[in-house]
């Protein structure tokens, strides 16, 4: 049963999770918000970061520290930074289950010495979805809080003070998504594991024809060439699963990292299964 709350909550809670965010300076014209993942990493948006060398992170106060890049992935707008020399306060992520539209967020910024915030509902709960570039987003919302220029980076809380995933205007056009805690973890495992996001490769050029994707273009001794593909081959699916447009292919083969896959393709209208390497 929703019960009312006193006016000091909100102000309340936005103290609590400042700690948690920091200034962004990494050439952007104006400072960008990162959030603590853990005591040395900072999670924000990649184009908030410009620049490799010379980031500097505003923490409480006029307390500053450089920072470093550790890896990102521009699939999903993200960035990951290192800092060495003080001991950063992690958020507390919750996860989505249970929220619902008409729930009350805050979004949290830090763009310049002190934190802002700005209050609303959640108005838009959404599944999984697949941007452009190829990247998945496990889930994803929007609030109707305003999130604005150099907000990118920053947290979107629950009236717990959970956070509920990472603001990012820059992920879709005209638009600004909150993106969980789930899609944030496997993007953050593979930054600091191998400094990039791993994602499978054929080494094709494709058009979306009604059967598949027709192959325009082969790599020279890339995977789909060493496999045996022929231009004007129609790629049907792989393992097993369609692949309809570029984005799909995208990715299926973001999930088949240094792996032996089955393609099923179309050659000279008739059926037949390669072996390829991605």
């Amino acid at each position: 049963m929703a019960t009312a709350f006193s006016p000091e909550l909100v102000a309340d809670l936005v103290e609590r999770i400042s700690p948690s965010l920091v200034r962004v300076d990494a050439g952007h014209r104006f400072g960008g918000t990162g959030t603590a993942w853990s005591d040395d990493l900072v999670i924000t948006a990649s184009h908030v970061v410009e620049r490799d060398e010379d980031i500097e992170l505003g923490l409480d106060g006029d307390q500053t520290a450089k920072a470093s890049v550790v890896g990102r992935d521009e699939t999903t707008n993200l960035a990951l930074l290192k800092v060495d020399g003080v001991k950063l306060t992690p958020a507390k992520f919750r996860s989505l289950d249970g929220l619902r539209v008409g729930h009350f967020s805050v979004a949290v910024a830090k763009p310049g010495k002190t934190v802002r915030a700005s209050f609303g509902i959640v108005s838009v709960l959404g599944g999984e979805f697949q941007t452009r570039p190829g990247a998945r987003i496990d889930r994803w919302l929007e609030t109707d809080a305003d999130i604005s220029a150099g907000w990118s980076g920053g947290l979107l809380v629950d009236l717990d003070g959970a956070a509920l995933g990472v603001n990012n205007r820059g992920l879709v056009r005209q638009a600004h998504l909150t993106i969980p805690h789930v899609t944030l973890e496997r993007v953050i495992n593979e930054l600091s594991t191998h400094g990039k996001i791993r994602r499978g490769y054929l080494g094709v050029g494709v058009h979306r024809v009604d059967s598949g994707l027709l192959v325009h273009a082969i790599e020279p001794k890339s995977h789909a060439d060493t496999a045996g593909l022929l231009v004007g081959d129609v790629i049907v699916s792989i393992d097993g699963k369609k692949v309809e447009s570029p984005w799909s292919l995208a990715s299926v083969l973001r999930e088949k990292v240094d792996a032996e896959v089955s393609l099923e393709i179309i050659r000279g209208g008739q059926p037949q299964t390669l072996k390829a390497h991605t």
